[in-house]
């Protein structure tokens, strides 16, 4: 069955009239109710030094949704692997799957921000050298047999870390990459599934059959464009429309800051000067508009695991966000988990 999950960002936007205390709070019931919804995974983001409190800690966050939950997958959006020491990331890994009883994975990312890696004291030219090996001892720890590792950032000997993770023989490990030498080096290492933009299917197939024939090809991303489900689109515009682009400008800045802006998904992440730039990357739409969109992408969707509902909707006050889940689940969702079902019973006809 196709899977629907949410990203989350924990982003404080009023933090002027709200405590994060109290934000938090409530952004853990919104998960619970997303739940209740049906949305299958949820996926937690990760940023440093941001001042809206944008989450720090995705496994730390991802307990604490463990803990509110009973059935919804917990994984990020992605977690920046260079910040971490495998061993404690393993250990801190393995304790939440314990306690979501086989709920949690794990999706590594790189990082890109000049500022993130000079508070941690690292060089950003090591950054994919870095992460590769931090997934390689995560993965190798998760097992729960005894680890020794000497490499170029990391030097182990007979590690062996407790609790093991509840899945067997390790929880999933995913990555997120959009270029063929990152997901060849995904494929080596063993990763279990990549999250990118539908674009990336294709390249990712390739290097599943080249480098690992057989294998399941795991896969989760977005629509390109951010819709947010509206019963009035054009009054949710006017009321929020600050809202959706406060997170696309806080990427562009970014980007910007650090002179490279063309590494990143500029279409998606570049300066929108415009009402009409920024709809080309996020908008309200009526539910019937949603579900045009989505199900002109069937032949794509039936090799996804899960199609990704961007988290912009979740940056949306606690009743438009609320309802914009709501509507989503109602009248968007039933009907592509069912279309999909079709398609993928009609290509498994002609195969």
């Amino acid at each position: 069955m196709t899977r629907f999950g949410l990203t989350y960002a924990f982003r404080n936007l009023d933090r002027g009239g709200e405590d994060h205390h109290h934000y938090l709070g409530r952004k853990l019931d919104e998960i619970v109710h997303a739940e209740e919804l049906g949305f299958d995974e949820v996926r937690i983001a990760e940023h440093h030094l941001v001042d809206d409190g944008y989450v720090p800690c995705p496994v730390v966050a991802g307990a604490a949704v463990a803990a509110r939950t009973n059935r919804i997958g917990i994984g990020q959006g992605v977690l920046l692997a260079p910040f971490y020491h495998p061993v404690r990331l393993a250990e801190e890994a393995a304790f939440v799957d314990n306690l979501s009883g086989g709920r949690f994975s794990l999706t590594f990312g790189l990082g890109y921000r000049g500022a993130e890696f000079r508070a941690y004291g690292l060089n950003r030219k090591e950054r994919a050298a870095r992460a590769a090996e931090v997934m390689q001892v995560v993965m190798e720890c998760l097992s729960g047999e005894p680890v020794d590792h000497h490499g170029r950032f990391f030097d182990l000997d007979g590690v062996t870390i407790r609790p093991a993770s509840y899945q067997r023989p390790r929880l999933p490990v995913w990555v997120g990459a959009h270029t063929r030498p990152a997901m060849e080096r995904a494929a080596r290492l063993g990763v279990d599934g990549l999250i990118g933009v539908e674009a990336d299917l294709p390249m990712w197939q390739e290097v599943n059959a080249e480098l690992r024939p057989g294998h399941p090809v795991r896969f989760a991303a977005p629509l390109t464009v951010n819709l947010v489900a509206s019963d009035d689109p054009e009054r949710d515009w006017a009321l929020y429309r600050d809202r959706l682009a406060a997170p696309i400008h806080l990427y562009a800045q970014w980007a910007v800051a650090d002179g490279d802006l063309g590494k990143v998904n500029k279409p998606r992440f570049g300066e929108q000067k415009t009402d009409a730039d920024l709809a080309r990357v996020t908008r309200f739409a009526t539910t019937e508009e949603i579900r045009e969109a989505y199900l002109a992408r069937l032949d794509s969707f039936v090799h996804y695991e899960t199609i990704m509902v961007d988290g912009l909707s979740t940056e949306l006050p606690e009743e438009a966000s609320h309802r914009a889940l709501e509507l989503f689940a109602a009248e968007v969702m039933p009907v592509v988990r069912a279309r999909v079902a079709e398609r993928r019973a009609e290509l498994t006809t002609v195969a």
